[in-house]
């Protein structure tokens, strides 16, 4: 469910009333925006926000919709990669490159490169989204987004050898992570390291218990590993709590054999 917005877009006009040329203000009221869908609403505010945000008056004190300890051309970027992204959404992709574009001659970073491999990864360009990510990882090895992306990347393309690499290293940088074990899970099982793919899995689910698919896809390793009971209770849990979904069919279908293999037992 998206949250009620409206006291906080209420409260951000009343800023933006005796302010206009509040960046930060601009800047928030359009996130909030794309929250609520309102793409071309997002783009205008997001537009001022660029617009104004080379006055001094955007980087008055009081104002905290957005960490002011950011470089002004850092902001810039922000807003340059966030547009781009509404853009996308909004199928128009030459404005979306034109503004990935000029964030990258501001300050070409991680995020920027990062932003981009987003954007090719959309439009399936697999090869040059992994090749953006790659050099955001040179830039800052740590900068855990390009890492999950290429990941994802290299997992559709079935190079499950690097997608396990990265996902590992997602999984030492961020331990607390639910999805980045729920990829090392997947992909550790398609390489048929059963017992490593397990573990991920419920080390997902142990931080993330009500996401029903996470053992829908546990169900799989179980059933691998001859976990024949465990597998028809990840199911049925499945299917009890997100019988809507698209896999349900499928987790039906594989519930109703288990159970009968297990009754010829």
């Amino acid at each position: 469910m998206r949250g009620d917005f409206t006291g906080a877009t209420k409260d951000l006009d009343a800023v933006l009333q005796p302010h206009a040329t509040n960046a930060q203000a601009y800047f928030a009221l359009g996130t909030m925006n794309i929250e609520t869908q309102s793409f071309p609403n997002a783009i205008l505010d997001l537009s001022k926000a660029l617009k104004f945000a080379d006055l001094s008056s955007s980087w008055s004190r009081g104002q905290s919709f957005l960490n002011i300890a950011d470089s002004l051309k850092a902001f810039k970027v922000k807003i340059l990669c966030t547009r781009a992204r509404v853009y996308h959404t909004e199928g128009q992709n030459k404005l979306a490159q034109s503004d990935l574009g000029l964030a990258e001659e501001i300050q070409p970073s991680a995020a920027v490169y990062y932003a981009q491999a987003r954007f090719f990864r959309r439009e399936a360009e697999n090869k040059k989204s992994s090749e953006l990510c790659t050099h955001a990882l040179s830039i800052d090895a740590k900068f855990t987004p390009a890492l999950r992306l290429r990941g994802e990347v290299y997992l559709a393309e079935s190079k499950n050898a690097e997608a396990e690499r990265d996902f590992d290293r997602l999984c030492m940088l961020e331990p607390e992570n639910p999805q980045a074990h729920f990829f090392a899970g997947l992909v550790k099982l398609q390489l048929n390291k059963v017992p490593e793919s397990l573990k991920a899995y419920d080390r997902s689910i142990e931080l993330d218990p009500n996401t029903p698919l996470r053992y829908f896809y546990r169900a799989s390793a179980r059933n691998s590993a001859k976990q024949y009971h465990a597998a028809l209770e990840d199911l049925d849990y499945f299917i009890r709590h997100d019988p809507q979904h698209n896999s349900a069919p499928m987790a039906r279908a594989q519930a109703q054999q288990l159970r009968k293999y297990l009754a010829g037992q």
